[in-house]
């Protein structure tokens, strides 16, 4: 069953068995089309073997179609940020911030993608905004260089 593979799956990813687990979690995504930890699992497995973002677009959105929630609102976000698609990119980040839903790190991060679809569409003002928010939440060299 569908939930056995994934468990199957997270184990092979435990060992580095990256190729083999992506086979375990397309199963799973074909036998159980509305299991949303496998869609999720197979969307970030799928970003650990570098593989093309519409490839990657297409399984985080197979999981938001199954529930909305923010990990695959991310995993949309970041993949069609990756694709250049930043205005698109930018309206599932401010959703998640919106909803509240991250604390933390994540939090942080969230804003730094933000920023960085911002920044790229020329929204300097909210690009700084959103650059110090995420500095505020954790300390990034990355973020503080992208501010200057």
């Amino acid at each position: 069953d569908a939930p056995s593979l994934l468990k199957l799956a997270m184990q092979l990813k435990a060992k580095n068995a990256l190729q083999e687990a992506a086979a375990l979690l397309n199963r799973a995504c074909k036998k159980a089309p509305g299991f949303y930890e496998a869609h999720l699992n197979l969307g970030h497995l799928l970003c650990d073997l570098g593989q093309p973002p519409h490839v990657i677009l297409s399984a985080y959105q197979h999981a938001l179609g199954v529930a909305d929630r923010h990990e695959a609102r991310l995993g949309v976000a970041y993949a069609l940020q990756e694709l250049g698609r930043h205005g698109e990119a930018i309206e599932h980040y401010n959703e998640v911030l919106e909803a509240e839903s991250l604390k933390g790190e994540n939090l942080a991060d969230c804003y730094f993608n933000l920023a960085n679809s911002l920044a790229v569409i020329f929204e300097t003002d909210k690009a700084e905004a959103a650059y110090r928010k995420s500095l505020e939440l954790k300390e990034s060299a990355e973020a503080l260089n992208n501010l200057a």
